[in-house]
């Protein structure tokens, strides 16, 4: 995600870095939700923050694309 904030390039690039860490966020709610099922610790918390995290990425997103597509840009 920090490579794609700092990417002074494209649009495109840095969509696909955005996207690239909206994935790797996926793949630790699974872990997560793993590790909650084998009853390794209470991960209800850090499964909240990612929730945040995924819905802050979207919006982010969200705002590239709009912007990109805006008649100014």
């Amino acid at each position: 995600m920090a490579e794609g904030f700092g990417k002074k390039g494209l649009a495109e690039d840095k969509i696909r870095l955005l996207d690239i860490a909206q994935d790797s966020l996926e793949e630790s709610r699974y872990y997560l939700i793993l590790a909650n099922d084998l009853e390794s610790g209470n991960t209800s918390e850090l499964l909240l923050s990612l929730e945040k995290l995924s819905k802050l990425l979207d919006l982010y997103i969200a705002a590239i694309e709009q912007r990109r597509q805006s008649p100014e840009f």
